[in-house]
C-alpha cells in the first residue's frame, strides 16, 4: 500500500467517523431539586413524573426534543401516579377528597375528570381506554375517554 493510499482512507475514515452522531446513550437530569420527584412515565418525546416542589403532589412534564420543562396541574391537593399515552397525561387526583383519576390534554391544555365514585387510583392508559385499581374491592375499573363508558373487571 502506498503511502498516498494509506493517507486517503485514513482521511476517509476521519471523515465517516465526524459524520456519525453524537453518543445517544448519555444520561442527563431532566428534574433536579431538593424536593422528590417519582413516578416517571414516558410517551415518545414526553416524559411525566410526580414532583413535591411545591409542598405537595403535582405532575409536571419534559419534553425531550424540545428540552422544555412544563407543569401539567396546579391544585393545591394532591396529583400523583401519572400516566401518558400519545397527548394525554391521566393521574390520581386527591381534590374531592378521595381519589379519583384526571385527565390532561397537553394539546389543547384541558384538565377533565374521569372518574367521580369510590376511590380510584394508579391509572394507566392506552389509545382511549383509562385503566385504574378500586380501593376496597377487587377490581379493575376501566373508562372509554371518549365515550365516558365505564367496565368493570374482576
Amino acid at each position: 500500500m502506498t503511502c498516498r493510499t494509506f493517507l486517503l482512507i485514513f482521511i476517509l475514515c476521519v471523515l465517516f467517523l465526524h459524520t456519525l452522531p453524537a453518543q445517544r446513550n448519555c444520561e442527563f437530569p431532566i428534574a433536579t431539586g431538593p424536593s422528590g420527584q417519582r413516578s416517571p412515565a414516558v410517551y415518545g418525546d414526553i416524559v411525566v413524573w410526580t414532583d413535591e416542589r411545591n409542598h405537595n403532589q403535582d405532575i409536571y412534564g419534559y419534553n425531550l426534543k424540545m428540552q422544555e420543562e412544563f407543569q401539567v396541574t396546579t391544585n393545591v391537593d394532591n396529583q400523583y401516579q401519572p400516566a401518558i399515552y400519545e397527548d394525554i397525561v391521566v393521574y390520581t387526583d386527591s381534590r374531592n377528597g378521595n381519589s379519583d383519576i384526571y385527565g390532561y390534554d397537553l394539546e389543547t391544555g384541558r384538565e377533565f375528570q374521569i372518574t367521580t365514585d369510590h376511590s380510584q387510583w394508579d391509572p394507566a392508559i392506552y389509545e382511549d381506554v383509562v385503566v385504574d385499581l378500586m380501593r376496597g374491592m377487587d377490581l379493575m375499573m376501566s373508562m372509554d375517554v371518549i365515550s365516558q363508558q365505564e367496565r368493570s373487571f374482576l
